[in-house]
Formats: C-alpha cells, sequence, structure tokens
C-alpha cells in the first residue's frame, strides 16, 4: 500500500493508547509499546499543506448554478465549486453546515 493520507497524530496517539488498554492490562510494559508505536509516528515522513476552503463554503462567493460558483476575487467569473484558492475565507452560517 503505498498511498500518502495527512493524519490528524494527535487522534493517532489517542486511537494507539485507546486501542492497546482495550486489549491488554495497562500497565508499565504496555506503556513502553504505546511509546513505542507513538515514536514511530513521530518518525513518519511528513507532507507540507493546509487545509483549504473551496468555493462553495467561501464567503466571497455571491451566486451558484449546478456545480459552479461565481468568485469575484480570484477570476471574477464562474468556477467550479470545487475550487480553491488561497484567498478562500470559510462561510460562518447553516450553509456549509
Amino acid at each position: 500500500m503505498n498511498q500518502s493520507r495527512l493524519v490528524d497524530t494527535n487522534e493517532l496517539y489517542k486511537l494507539i493508547e485507546d486501542e492497546f488498554k482495550d486489549v491488554c492490562v495497562y500497565d508499565v510494559e504496555s506503556s513502553e509499546a504505546i511509546d513505542h508505536f507513538q515514536r514511530i509516528v513521530d518518525l513518519a515522513h511528513t507532507v507540507d499543506a493546509i487545509k483549504v476552503v473551496r468555493c462553495i463554503d467561501c464567503q466571497h462567493h455571491e451566486e451558484e448554478e449546478p456545480g459552479m460558483i461565481w468568485c469575484p476575487i480570484i477570476k471574477g467569473s464562474w468556477v467550479s465549486e470545487d475550487f480553491f484558492c488561497a484567498d478562500g475565507i470559510r462561510r460562518e452560517d447553516e450553509e456549509t453546515e
């Protein structure tokens, strides 16, 4: 399996600890095993990534057509609703929920 995925490492640490506690008695030895798995996670390669705001969820877009968004910022024209740019700001309304 040669696939890269973004992972929330804090959630992964918690998952390792929770799953380990479910399958064995929590003691010094299991604590060391949890630390070992968490060190393995720390050694994994990282990617340079940021969260993006898709045009469909951006506060800048003004109109919608099926699959398209009017964007006055990036192009001043219609863009695909799954497009994104560096100027995207997530809308804070019930439509994005």
